[in-house]
């Protein structure tokens, strides 16, 4: 099913425009329903450590969490990975858009759902697994919904560290695993150059596809 076209949707509304960096949802006032037009945000907690660990990175077309003190003050951020194009709407925008457009509901519902699947594959991902699972589920994940399969490059820097983070390994332990994917010929490069040779080969690997 083709995703709906929300530049169409949301044609009353202008993008705001964030660069690499910016925090998301820290300084608006209410609730804001967030969609990505294009770019990558990701979201972090801070652990008593002072460690900072990536909780999940949303990617163009999905929608972000919407995140206030009143629900946990403080323990969570939304930061942009990249330069990063948004459609903010607030709860009177949605609910215009709802009278005058009625059909756009069901889209909007539909990618939300999308959004909250995604972050459940996340977190079997995490819970299950040995290291070299965790890895490969975490790039299945990344690439899920991409156009083609083949020599497929992420939209950020992707280092060991960040992987790291995501997928709750330590750096060397992502680097050892990252070697057994290049010997297979399944990825090749690092950060930005990093590249998934062929997405359906990597999926074999990947127990959470098989499902």
């Amino acid at each position: 099913m083709e995703k709906p076209d929300f530049e169409t949707i949301f044609e009353s509304l202008t993008p705001v425009k964030l660069f690499k960096g910016d925090k998301i949802g820290k300084n608006t006032e209410g609730n804001l329903l967030t969609y990505i037009k294009s770019g990558y945000v990701r979201l972090y907690t801070v652990l008593a450590s002072g460690e900072e660990v990536t909780l999940h990175i949303f990617k163009p077309g999905l929608f972000l969490p919407i995140l206030t003190d009143k629900i946990i003050p403080g323990k969570y951020t939304l930061e942009a990975l990249t330069s990063v194009e948004v459609y903010e709407i607030s709860e009177d925008d949605l609910a215009k858009l709802g009278i005058s457009n009625p059909e756009a509901v069901v889209p909007l519902l539909r990618v939300g759902f999308e959004g909250v699947e995604e972050l459940f594959d996340r977190i079997e991902s995490l819970a299950s697994g040995d290291a070299y699972t965790k890895v490969v589920s975490f790039f299945c994940l990344l690439f899920n919904n991409e156009n083609g399969s083949k020599n497929l490059k992420p939209g950020f820097p992707l280092t060991h560290r960040v992987v790291a983070s995501l997928t709750g390994l330590t750096r060397e332990t992502v680097t050892i695993q990252m070697l057994k994917l290049k010997k297979k010929g399944l990825i090749v490069g690092k950060g930005r150059n990093l590249m998934i040779k062929d997405l359906e080969l990597l999926r074999k690997e990947c127990p959470l596809s098989e499902e």
